[in-house]
């Protein structure tokens, strides 16, 4: 069921419409001194709308010892952090309208790094999340010492040096072209990552990343009485609707030595639009200054299968581009619908069969990496998942999946009621 057609969702005021605009700054009202989470809350500025897509984040932040003091860094001895610290420092940002939960979303660092490969071209990455801090990794190198995005984020931190990043706000809800209407109120809790999740390190030594300074970067727009008497009006008929894409992620653990995996009822009741599947090193995951949570292995996988009520459905090729020419596949449960080449000598695919199923995976991409998607336009079931392996699995293996409802909104009514509507 789509937004309401009543409501214009991507409305915005025409340019004479607008008696102003302004940049403002907005600090924490929790003190970030021995703290792992931020909490902010938004003032009401009256008259005044917030252009939710030019929220922006701000931090620094600097990597130090356990007791505070500062690192001594040696080519033996290196510390860096997993890649764009604006997107990966906090795992979990929860976001409240008028008091109403609309999103609470976990391991926001894995989601915000995969979203800005899947969103975006590498061109667009090394030129606007540049102040991110987001530096492009070759195929199959994200954390690895040698590799030039993992010593330029080295260079960063070194010797416990102070890291500034600011750019747009790792979040959804603030990728929607609507403006928060005035008296509105909203709340954030930004909840950071564990440090051995977020430092990767060969030091034997206890580290810790220690937030200096956070802040929000809001845009005000002042419209004039016209307009916003006509929108208050309007509420009296239509709430007010925010879409934005809604994403809830879930976790399973597949242990060593499993050669097949299955996850009933994943989703049940609405399901997403989209569904992404990842998988990760178990220990990287849950955090290992030695191994980066941000790569995706597909571990020798042989057979994908997502079943809607109990029924097949097939899956389409995600291109996730790490650099020139290369990206992210995997083996694919293919249906003829997808009109794909079943050629074995078209060139960059590797061509297998597996009883009367094709599974293909393309060559020249990461080799240690493999997502899975599939678009649902289904009424509500259950989604279920399954997973087979060529060989068995060396180590446990965290299996990451992400549900997409492409068109979640808030409503917000004339008394300031919200309500979360998940689709």
């Amino acid at each position: 069921m789509p937004v309401p057609a009543q409501v214009e969702p991507s409305w915005r005021p025409s340019p004479e419409a607008v008696e102003s605009s302004v940049i403002t700054q907005i600090r924490p009202v929790s003190l970030l001194a021995g703290a792992n989470r931020v909490e902010f809350s938004l003032p009401k500025f009256p008259g005044h709308c917030i252009d939710l897509a030019q929220t922006k984040l701000g931090l620094e932040y600097k990597i130090c010892n356990e007791d505070g003091s500062n690192i001594v860094t040696t080519p033996l001895k290196y510390v860096s952090t997993i890649n764009s610290p604006l997107d990966t420092i906090f795992s979990q940002i929860s976001i409240s309208v008028n008091g109403e939960q609309i999103s609470s979303c976990s391991n926001n660092h894995i989601l915000s790094f995969f979203s800005n490969h899947l969103n975006y071209s590498a061109e667009y990455r090394r030129s606007i999340l540049f102040t991110n801090r987001y530096y492009e990794s070759t195929a199959g190198n994200e954390g690895n010492p040698k590799s030039k995005s993992f010593l330029a984020l080295a260079a960063l931190v070194k010797d416990s040096k102070k890291v500034k990043c600011v750019g747009f706000f790792p979040h959804p809800f603030f990728r929607t072209p609507k403006f928060l209407l005035p008296n509105t109120d909203v709340s954030l809790v930004l909840t950071q990552s564990k440090s051995d999740l977020f430092i990767l390190s060969s030091m034997t030594e206890k580290l810790k990343v220690v937030l200096t300074d956070v802040y929000m970067l809001i845009r005000l727009i002042k419209i004039d009485a016209p307009l916003l008497h006509s929108i208050n009006e309007s509420m009296h008929k239509t709430p007010y609707i925010i879409p934005f894409k809604h994403t809830v992620v879930k976790t399973y653990t597949m242990g060593a030595g499993d050669t097949s995996f299955k996850v009933y009822n994943s989703f049940h009741g609405n399901l997403p639009s989209r569904v992404f599947c990842l998988q990760v090193a178990t220990a990287a995951y849950l955090g290992s200054v030695s191994s980066s949570p941000l790569v995706f292995a597909h571990n020798d996988l042989k057979d994908f299968v997502v079943s809607y009520n109990s029924v097949s459905i097939p899956l389409q090729k995600v291109d996730f581009d790490m650099g020139t020419d290369q990206g992210i596949s995997l083996y694919e449960h293919v249906n003829s619908v997808l009109g794909l080449n079943t050629s074995a000598t078209t060139p960059g695919i590797a061509y297998d069969k597996y009883s009367s199923d094709f599974f293909y995976t393309c060559e020249n991409l990461l080799s240690d990496c493999a997502i899975s998607n599939t678009t649902l336009p289904f009424t509500p079931g259950s989604l279920s998942l399954s997973l087979e392996f060529s060989k068995a699995l060396a180590a446990n293996v965290t299996l990451i999946v992400i549900g997409e409802f492409a068109q979640s909104y808030v409503s917000i009514d004339k008394t300031g009621v919200v309500k979360m509507v998940e689709k």
